[in-house]
C-alpha cells in the first residue's frame, strides 16, 4: 500500500504513538462512537506470519495467569533495571490483575499509570483499563488474534481514525513478548510500532497496600 502521509506527519504521528507504549496518548474526540467490533480480529485477519507463540490449552480466563510478579524490560539481552517496569497482583477474582506500571519513554519522560486487567464473563473477553499521572483515562477491548489476546482501541490523530492494538505474549517461562501494532486503513492492514521482551525478576504480587505511607504520630 502507497502511503502518502508526508514525513512531518509520520514524525509526528510516530511521536504521539511512541510516547504511550501501551497508549496512546492524543485526546479522543467528544464525537468518537464505535459502531462495530475492532477490526484484524476475523480469522482471515488473524492469519499473520509474526504472530508469537502458540496459545496454551487452558481457557481463555486463565489466559493471564502467567502475569503476576514484577517485570523488567530486556535491553541488549540483559534486565534493564532503568528501562520500564511494571508489578501485577490479582484483583478481586482470580481473573482479575491489578498493574503499577513505569513506562519510560525516554530519558526525559516517565509516565507512571495504574492499570486494571479483568475477564468479563458477560462478554466472554478481557477488558483493560489505564489510568496515568498525565491524566489518561482508557478502555481497551480484548479480542482473540493468531490464538492470543490483543487489546484494541480506536483514536483520533488530527482527523484521522487510528486503530491500536497490543498484547502480551508468554514466550517462556518467566519471559513475555509486549507487541504493540497500529492501522490507518480501518483494520486492512497493521503496521508493527514494536517489540519488546520482558522478564519477570520476582513473582512476589504486587498491592497497593505495599505501599501505604507511613505517616508520624502528631504530637
Amino acid at each position: 500500500m502507497t502511503n502518502t502521509m508526508p514525513l512531518s506527519a509520520h514524525h509526528h504521528m510516530n511521536r504521539v504513538l511512541l510516547a504511550a507504549g501501551l497508549l496512546l496518548v492524543l485526546p479522543i474526540s467528544a464525537g468518537q462512537a464505535r459502531a462495530q467490533d475492532p477490526p484484524g480480529t476475523k480469522q482471515e485477519d488473524a492469519a499473520r506470519p509474526e504472530a508469537e507463540g502458540a496459545a496454551d490449552g487452558t481457557s481463555d480466563s486463565r489466559y493471564y495467569d502467567f502475569w503476576p510478579g514484577t517485570w523488567y524490560r530486556i535491553v541488549d539481552g540483559v534486565v534493564d533495571t532503568t528501562s520500564t517496569r511494571f508489578r501485577v497482583g490479582r484483583g478481586v477474582h482470580p481473573a482479575a490483575f491489578e498493574e503499577k506500571w513505569r513506562l519510560v519513554i525516554d530519558s526525559a519522560t516517565t509516565i507512571t499509570a495504574r492499570a486494571s486487567r479483568a475477564w468479563d464473563s458477560a462478554s466472554e473477553r478481557w477488558r483493560y483499563v489505564w489510568l496515568s499521572d498525565a491524566g489518561q483515562f482508557q478502555v481497551w477491548e480484548g479480542r482473540k488474534v493468531d490464538g492470543h489476546w490483543y487489546m484494541f482501541k480506536e483514536f483520533e490523530i488530527e482527523g484521522r481514525r487510528v486503530w491500536s492494538r497490543q498484547a502480551w505474549i508468554p514466550i517462556a517461562p518467566g519471559r513475555l513478548a509486549r507487541i504493540s501494532e497500529h492501522s490507518s486503513d480501518g483494520g486492512r492492514t497493521w503496521q508493527r510500532r514494536f517489540r519488546e521482551e520482558y522478564a519477570r525478576v520476582s513473582n512476589r504480587e504486587w498491592t497497593p497496600s505495599h505501599e501505604h505511607h507511613h505517616r508520624s504520630p502528631r504530637p
